[in-house]
């Protein structure tokens, strides 16, 4: 991956990926035909304009191959915001950037070439100008139809990051199923709420237990994500976004119903304070009242004795 200058469009950056060729000649077909499914992936992605995930401008012919013009991120990964804060992202700016990458899960996972990411960590969650997130690095995805490699044909291991790996992507040769995304999209928001590692505690951990201000809805839903057994999580990106939104929007009538008992109780309140207000004034009205009566008799009974005294 390098960043290049485009002279024709105001000098815009753009990051032009290539396929790495390093590995030697043994994987070299393995990584070109990596290379030109990710091509192809990035295609269906654009035509589709699949929300939050990293666009592909144009792929250009390079020697013998292809070169991905990929529009540019200028906000970094999310792995460097996680470093900047390691006690865990604000928490509305960690449930702002879930969204966003659950939006392009549930896309992606829509999708009729049925793509599995394979490879969510924090390093491919990139950000633009504004802040707002995008998955992308599909090198390594899955797609029906297309070998699955010649290391894995040989009993070789699935590709991918090994802390956000699946139970079944570290152990299954086979195709995997788009559960395998949500139980490392579950390792990546529980890194973003905590700071740390999802594989460095005991499986089952909620973010919970490690900081106070995690909603009970987000808890659940991010155990199920993280469940050993692929078929107890959630089966796909649109559908844990859809309990996603149902977890906010309950959050959202229970904080609106907090609020209204709030403002019922200050209207109780108030209106208490202004009946013992009107009360001690009506007192306080009678006091002077009395007073003024007894000044009123007072003055006459000294008018009497001096009219008899006369």
């Amino acid at each position: 991956m390098w960043l290049a200058e485009e002279p024709n469009f105001g000098n815009r950056q753009v990051p032009i990926k290539e396929p790495h060729s390093g590995l030697g000649s043994t994987h070299a077909r393995e990584i070109q035909e990596r290379f030109q499914r990710e091509v192809k992936i990035s295609a269906a992605l654009k035509k589709a304009d699949t929300p939050h995930v990293v666009r592909a401008i144009t792929a250009e012919p390079y020697e013998d191959g292809l070169l991905l013009v990929l529009d540019y991120m200028p906000g970094g990964d999310l792995e460097q915001h996680i470093a900047a804060h390691p006690e865990g992202l604000p928490l509305a700016e960690a449930l702002a950037i879930a969204q966003d990458i659950l939006t392009a899960l549930s896309a992606v996972h829509e999708n009729r070439m049925d793509i599995v990411h394979r490879d969510i960590k924090p390093t491919n969650i990139l950000f633009d100008a504004g802040g707002r997130a995008y998955l992308g690095d599909f090198g390594l995805a899955q797609v029906a139809g297309w070998s699955a490699g010649r290391s894995q044909m040989m009993g070789g291991p699935q590709p991918g990051t090994p802390l956000y790996m699946a139970p079944e992507q570290a152990t299954n040769m086979g195709y995997l199923t788009p559960t395998a995304d949500i139980f490392a999209f579950g390792c990546v928001l529980f890194e973003m709420l905590t700071g740390q590692k999802y594989k460095r505690y005991q499986p089952g951990t909620r973010p919970g237990s490690l900081r106070a201000d995690v909603p009970d809805w987000l808890d659940t839903l991010l155990a199920k994500a993280v469940m050993e057994n692929q078929w107890e999580r959630w089966q796909n990106g649109g559908e844990m976004l859809a309990a996603w939104r149902s977890g906010e929007a309950a959050e959202g009538v229970a904080r609106e119903e907090a609020a209204e008992r709030k403002r019922r109780e200050a209207e109780k309140r108030a209106l208490w304070a202004q009946q013992e207000a009107e009360r001690k004034q009506k007192e306080q009205a009678a006091a002077h009242q009395a007073r003024l009566e007894q000044q009123r008799r007072e003055a006459a009974a000294r008018k009497a004795r001096e009219q008899e005294e006369q």
